[in-house]
């Protein structure tokens, strides 16, 4: 932890990498909508819609209970660092494959399935590199933040992008969204003051 003027600050190096990597949270389930309205666009096929929820699932299913034991005999800092590696040459594959007009279903399910396997890993490391970051006294509130963000990111982004056609809609979740992150933030830093 950090010390400055004779004060612990933690908040700083937290807050940093929580909201780094909230907005990776946003980009990726906008990217995982992507690729699932594009498979639907493409295909209308139940079955390859089906087949891409399996492929996107099954690896997160098998790696989740193990992937937590391993990180925490890694370092977990390479440990996000690599699944978000993957991940974004992944995409930049993807793209490169959409640019050349080559894309077929099975690129999609290849991504989809990088992208399980490296969240398997990522989300254990991050949520224990919390307990390193945060002093004990205040996991507790650490702990509910980082698991409501999640949720709500989930939920504004993909309200927002089904509503897509509509202005009004997408204004109004953004604007939902930024004013309980800033309102999560300040109550956050309110708390800190009165400790």
């Amino acid at each position: 932890m950090i010390k400055v003027e004779g004060h612990t600050r933690w908040q700083i190096p937290f807050l940093t990498v929580w909201a780094g990597q909230a907005f990776s949270l946003v980009g990726s389930k906008v990217a995982q909508f992507a690729l699932v309205w594009w498979l639907t666009e493409m295909t209308g096929s139940a079955t390859v819609l089906a087949t891409a929820t399996l492929v996107a699932l099954i690896p997160e299913i098998l790696l989740s209970p193990l992937a937590g034991v391993y990180v925490d005999r890694w370092n977990r800092r390479v440990v996000m660092l690599v699944a978000d590696g993957l991940v974004a040459l992944a995409a930049l594959w993807l793209a490169y494959q959409f640019k050349i007009g080559t894309v077929q279903v099975w690129h999609v399910y290849a991504i989809m399935f990088v992208r399980s396997v490296a969240g398997s890993f990522h989300w254990p490391a991050m949520q224990a590199s919390t307990s390193l970051m945060v002093p004990k006294e205040q996991l507790s509130r650490v702990a509910g933040l980082n698991q409501k963000t999640p949720v709500e990111l989930e939920v504004h982004v993909k309200t927002a992008v089904h509503g897509r056609g509509n202005d009004k809609v997408i204004r109004e979740y953004v604007v939902d969204c930024t004013t309980g992150t800033w309102g999560e933030l300040i109550e956050f830093r309110i708390n800190q003051l009165e400790d």
